[in-house]
């Protein structure tokens, strides 16, 4: 359910609004970073501005903004994938989200592929929602996490086992025992 309605019955401009990072990224090969950065925004725009993304780059500072948040250098916008790493295409997953502007974040490892320090960079922005000039962070992020020593970064821990919620406490109130059960 969103907002009162079944999800499969959403218009794809209500759609729009709900922000993916998945394991596997779906960043376009063919498309620079700033393309595939600005494909966060089809959802908020017509075919023409679809278009004009496809023949150049569109709201290069925007794209910027984003790249910066993510912790790329401004001039990784003319880069195209085949020549980043994948912690690199992963944070461009990520500015990819943040131009999109969600109102919810599903998350599944979006930590995944990034050295440590980048992890917790990355999460802080998601969770302390640290505002920049244009990037609006959203309120609710659902996160599926396996990488336990980040868990103490959240305010609010939902553990399943095999399909059920088995802790649905704040991180203060979960003991270790519980955590190691669940992993």
């Amino acid at each position: 359910m969103w907002k009162g309605h079944n999800i499969n019955q959403i218009s794809n401009r209500e759609s729009s609004k709900i922000g993916t990072i998945w394991q596997e990224l779906s960043l376009i090969d063919e498309l620079n970073v700033a393309q595939n950065i600005n494909c966060g925004a089809l959802g908020k725009h017509n075919f023409l501005w679809a278009l004009k993304n496809l023949l150049g780059i569109l709201d290069k500072e925007l794209c910027q903004e984003c790249l910066e948040a993510v912790h790329l250098p401004k001039k990784t916008i003319f880069s195209y994938l085949n020549k980043l790493s994948g912690g690199q295409k992963k944070r461009i997953a990520i500015a990819r989200l943040l131009r999109q502007e969600p109102e919810l974040v599903l998350g599944d490892e979006p930590f995944s592929n990034l050295d440590p320090l980048l992890s917790i960079n990355i999460l802080n922005l998601l969770i302390n929602q640290k505002q920049y000039l244009s990037i609006k962070i959203p309120n609710t992020i659902l996160i599926s996490l396996h990488q336990i020593h980040l868990i103490n970064n959240f305010k609010r821990v939902i553990g399943l086992k095999d399909g059920e919620i088995v802790i649905d406490r704040s991180i203060k109130d979960i003991k270790t025992s519980q955590l190691d059960w669940i992993f």
